[in-house]
C-alpha cells in the first residue's frame, strides 16, 4: 500500500519552469566618484542608482564608445513600473577633456552619437529646472553600436574612394583641418 500511495504521489509531482521577464543587473556608484578619474563604469546597457548627499555632490560615470555608437540616457527617477516619478537632478554628458557636449536638467531622455572612439561622462550634479535637488537617483543607458560603411584609407582621389550605396550610413575622420576624403 505504502508503495503504491509513493507512486501515485511521484506521478502528481511535475517539474514546471516558468519564463522570467528580462531583468537588467543593477549598478551601483562607487564611491569615491567625484571626479571623472575615479568615475564608476558604465555597461551597455545599464540600470544605475547613486545618491547626492549634499547640494555640492557630484557623481561620474564613464562610457567607452567607438564613433558613430550611440549613448542614451532614459528614464531618469522612473520607477520600473513607471509608478511613481521622482524629482531629477541635472545631468551633463562631457567629453573625455572634461567640455560638456549636453545637459539634461528636465528629467528627459538625451542621446549622443560618437563622433570619435573615446570615453565619454554622464556627471550628475543638483542643479535641475526645478531647483536644487538632493538625494536618491535613478537612470537607465543604452549603447547602439555604429552599423553602416566605415571610410577605407587611402581614400584622398577618386580612385581609391570608399564605394557607398544610397541610402547608407556612413563614417570617416580627417587626420587634420587641411584632409579631404573622396
Amino acid at each position: 500500500m505504502t508503495h503504491r500511495r509513493s507512486r501515485l504521489s511521484q506521478r502528481h509531482r511535475r517539474l514546471r519552469l516558468e519564463r522570467l521577464e528580462h531583468r537588467r543587473v543593477l549598478t551601483a556608484e562607487v564611491e569615491p566618484n567625484d571626479a571623472m578619474a575615479t568615475a564608476t563604469l558604465l555597461l551597455a546597457k545599464d540600470d544605475v542608482s547613486g545618491l547626492l548627499a549634499t547640494e555640492s555632490d557630484r557623481d561620474f560615470f564613464k562610457v567607452d564608445l567607438q564613433q558613430g555608437d550611440k549613448f542614451t540616457l532614459l528614464d531618469i527617477n522612473i520607477s520600473p513600473n513607471y509608478d511613481v516619478i521622482a524629482l531629477p537632478q541635472g545631468f551633463d554628458f562631457l567629453d573625455s577633456t572634461g567640455s560638456q557636449l549636453l545637459g539634461e536638467y528636465d528629467g528627459i531622455r538625451f542621446s549622443y552619437t560618437a563622433n570619435q572612439t573615446s570615453s565619454y561622462f554622464v556627471r550628475v550634479h543638483p542643479r535641475s529646472m526645478f531647483g536644487t535637488v538632493v538625494g536618491s537617483y535613478t537612470f537607465k543607458t543604452e549603447v547602439n553600436a555604429f552599423s553602416g560603411r566605415t571610410e577605407l584609407e587611402p581614400n584622398e582621389a577618386i580612385a581609391s574612394a570608399t564605394p557607398v550605396t544610397g541610402g547608407q550610413v556612413f563614417r570617416g575622420a580627417f587626420s587634420n583641418f587641411d584632409s579631404s576624403d573622396v
